[in-house]
């Protein structure tokens, strides 16, 4: 299977699409990395349709996310300001679910603040983001002040979706 025909040539690009192509590049790192490769192409249906297809990956196989190397691209790809909304949330989806490097995480908490307080962005996008933080606030607990006043600050504005996650944020971190 070629995973760049695969991904393009697809009309409608379905969950089965998805998944199979997932499947497909779990079963080997060389092929992983080939869907990683696409994820960051320019071309947009390519890359939309790649980022879901590694996230599904990652879920299949978690062991295909070399902790550093990939690590290092979703997290640097959370502080773009081009890039594409379903790409942030597979990468934000990605990161909500894995163990963030300490060299990454003061970088990911920045770019999570970032986007958590960017009323321009989608509120699943946000609220996965406000979801990271919260998990990295178990362990660096010098950031739960910050998450509660950015909750507060915010609260009024958020929508019921972001106000749930934000409930549950508040519940992991008190």
């Amino acid at each position: 299977m070629n995973i760049v025909t695969s991904i393009v040539q697809a009309g409608r690009f379905q969950r089965q699409d998805a998944v199979g192509i997932a499947r497909h590049a779990a079963g080997s790192q060389a092929r992983f990395e080939k869907l990683m490769a696409c994820m960051l192409s320019d071309q947009d249906q390519l890359c939309k349709r790649a980022a879901w297809c590694v996230c599904l990956a990652v879920q299949i196989k978690p062991t295909r996310l070399s902790k550093q190397v990939h690590m290092e691209v979703l997290v640097n790809l959370l502080g773009k300001q081009t890039v594409l909304p379903a790409v942030l949330r597979s990468c934000l989806g990605i990161l909500r679910d894995a163990e963030i490097p300490l060299p990454l995480q003061e970088k990911a908490i920045f770019h999570c603040f970032e986007i958590v307080q960017d009323q321009k962005q989608p509120i699943a996008i946000r609220s996965s983001a406000l979801q990271i933080l919260g998990k990295m606030a178990v362990s660096i607990p010098e950031i739960k002040d910050e998450i509660k006043a950015i909750i507060a600050f915010h609260e009024e504005h958020f929508s019921p979706g972001l106000l749930v996650a934000a409930r549950n944020v508040l519940k992991l971190i008190h």
